[in-house]
């Protein structure tokens, strides 16, 4: 196994275009991790910092980086850990119909953990774009984003969003 440190690059000349290249290299497990041990809030605070000057939050809302490989149990630890550096801060649990139910409620006893992050790669439909909504988030999602009063972060993928009616049926 060859191991190696991140170095600083100028984004746009590692990644010109960000769909193509940065989200396909994203995707990779490794890199995410590689990636996942450099940054954080803290570097986001950073950036956002240099674009806003004064005017810099002091908190936001995150959530892991949906990935069809992505380990949501070290994803969703990461970001408490994060989260618990910057307590004006707060995040979304990853969740999909394979998350244990109790260990998923037991984030949301974390008050910086305000609520969901479901995604349309953690469905078993295939393509996941055109996956109902059902298909990646179980039942149990809702209720206790009734329960918690928790939010539900939704990117509506299929093809007409909004207008797809078995998107107004599930939801």
């Amino acid at each position: 196994m060859e191991l190696s440190r991140l170095t600083k690059v100028q984004l746009r000349e590692a990644w010109p275009h960000e769909a193509s290249d940065f989200t396909s290299w994203l995707a990779e497990e490794e890199n995410l991790q590689l990636l996942s041990d450099e940054i954080g809030i803290d570097t986001w605070h950073e950036q956002i910092s240099r674009q806003v000057g004064k005017s810099t939050p002091v908190g936001g809302l995150f959530m892991p980086v949906p990935t069809a490989q992505v380990d949501s149990e070290a994803a969703n630890n990461w970001l408490i850990e994060q989260l618990s550096k910057h307590p004006s801060s707060r995040g979304s649990v990853l969740v999909g119909p394979k998350s244990d139910r109790q260990m998923i409620a037991g984030y949301l006893e974390n008050s910086q953990m305000v609520g969901f992050k479901p995604y349309h790669v953690f469905s078993e439909q295939k393509p996941t774009f055109q996956a109902p909504i059902s298909s990646f988030i179980p039942e149990w999602v809702w209720q206790l984003a009734d329960e918690y009063v928790a939010t539900i972060t939704l990117h509506m993928v299929k093809d007409r969003a909004l207008a797809d009616e078995d998107n107004q049926r599930d939801w």
